[in-house]
C-alpha cells in the first residue's frame, strides 16, 4: 500500500537544471493492525541535487505491506 508521500524543495529547480538522485531506506518497523494483521512500514527517502552538487529537494515516501487481506 501507498502510504503517504511529500516533498521538500530546498532551492529552486530552473528548467535545463540536470538532476541527480539517491534513494535509500530511512527505517522499517511493524506495528499491528486494526483490520490486516501485521502491518511493515518502510520509510524512504530520496535527495536530489543539481549539476553543482547542491540539493535542491527531497522526496519522503511511506509503503505499506500488510500481513493479510486488509479487511474493508
Amino acid at each position: 500500500l501507498h502510504g503517504e508521500q511529500d516533498f521538500e524543495y530546498r532551492r529552486p529547480i530552473r528548467p535545463g537544471d540536470t538532476l541527480r538522485f539517491r534513494s535509500r531506506t530511512k527505517e522499517v518497523f511493524e506495528k499491528q493492525g486494526k483490520r490486516g494483521g501485521t502491518m511493515l512500514f518502510v520509510i524512504g527517502e530520496t535527495e536530489f541535487k543539481n549539476q553543482h552538487g547542491e540539493i535542491v529537494a527531497y522526496m519522503r515516501n511511506t509503503a505499506i505491506e500488510t500481513s493479510g487481506p486488509v479487511q474493508a
